[in-house]
């Protein structure tokens, strides 16, 4: 029985830091995107 909570905990940790890592790259690529669209915008 506590194997399986170790295991759900191990996976609820997992999805938070996927989460974490998606907010990030989301957030890097607005930035980048943001970067992209300024550099490009005087046409």
């Amino acid at each position: 029985m506590p194997e399986r909570v170790r295991c759900e905990r191990y996976i609820q940790k997992m999805i938070m830091a996927l989460l974490f890592n998606l907010r990030l790259i989301v957030r890097g690529a607005g930035l980048q995107d943001a970067k992209c669209a300024g550099r490009t915008a005087p046409t």
